[in-house]
């Protein structure tokens, strides 16, 4: 069934590192004023972004994930807390 494999089963083949440059974020995204303090759009309540789908800058490595793990953490407890309000 699609969606339903275990990921520590999943296989990849690294092929090598890439160099620093391809491996820094990028700017751009969804700028913060479109968005509320729990991270769901202004114009399309019930849809959040988080992590690099905003547009903000941030060190390549363990800051870059712990900012997305963070963003993504709240805004999928603001989500269970929206969809009890429904």
């Amino acid at each position: 069934e699609a969606g339903s494999a275990d990921p520590k089963q999943v296989n990849i083949t690294l092929q090598g590192p890439a160099g620093v440059q391809r491996a820094i974020s990028t700017a751009g995204g969804v700028s913060l004023d479109e968005v509320s303090d729990h991270f769901h759009l202004h114009k399309k309540p019930g849809t959040w972004v988080v992590g690099e789908m905003l547009d903000w800058d941030a060190p390549t490595g363990g800051y870059l994930l712990q900012a997305c793990f963070s963003t993504a953490r709240f805004a999928a407890e603001d989500c269970l807390r929206w969809l009890s309000l429904r």
